[in-house]
C-alpha cells in the first residue's frame, strides 16, 4: 500500500490518497496527524506541502507517526518549505516581498491553508533522524525554496 498524504485534488492512482478535508473524489478524508492505519502496513508515503500545515510543535509527533505506519525499508517522500531557500530569494530579490511572505505564511485562502511551520534541510533531516528514518537523502540544495528529502524505515 501506498499512502499520499495531503493529496487534495492531486489524486495518484493506486495510491491512498487522504486529506484532512473533502476536496475530490477517491479522498480518503483523514488527519495526517493520526493516521487509520495498522503498524508496519504502509509501503511507500509521498506528503508534499503537508508538514508546514501542521504545528512545528508537532513535526516530531507526526513524522513519528508516518514512521509507526511504513513498512521496514519502507520509503518516504517528504516536500516542504526551506526557509533557507526563501531567505536567499528575499535577500535578492527573487521574487516580489509580498509573493515571498505568502509562501512562507501559506496562501491563506481557507482555514487549513496557514503554515505553521518551516524548515531547513538540517533541521528536517536532523529531526527525521531523531524518530529513526535512515538513508536521508535531498532533491534539493540550500537555495531551493523547498526541501526535497527521500529516507528509508
Amino acid at each position: 500500500m501506498k499512502l499520499n498524504i495531503g493529496a487534495g485534488t492531486k489524486i495518484i492512482e493506486g495510491w491512498i490518497n487522504i486529506d484532512i478535508l473533502p476536496r475530490s473524489y477517491g479522498l480518503l478524508m483523514m488527519d495526517a496527524r493520526k493516521l487509520g492505519f495498522i503498524n508496519n502496513s504502509i509501503d511507500e508515503i509521498k506528503a508534499e506541502d503537508v508538514l508546514e500545515h501542521i504545528s512545528f510543535k508537532e513535526t516530531i509527533s507526526v513524522l513519528k507517526e508516518w514512521y509507526r505506519v511504513l513498512k521496514k525499508e519502507g520509503k518516504i517522500y517528504i516536500r516542504a518549505p526551506n526557509l533557507t531557500g526563501w531567505a536567499i530569494a528575499l535577500l535578492k530579490h527573487k521574487a516580489s516581498d509580498d509573493f515571498i511572505i505568502e509562501h512562507l505564511y501559506g496562501h491563506q485562502d481557507y482555514e487549513t491553508n496557514f503554515h505553521k511551520a518551516g524548515f531547513t534541510m538540517s533541521s528536517l533531516k536532523e529531526k527525521m533522524e531523531f524518530v529513526g528514518f535512515k538513508n536521508i537523502r535531498f532533491e534539493s540544495n540550500e537555495e531551493d525554496t523547498n526541501v526535497h528529502l527521500w529516507a528509508e524505515k
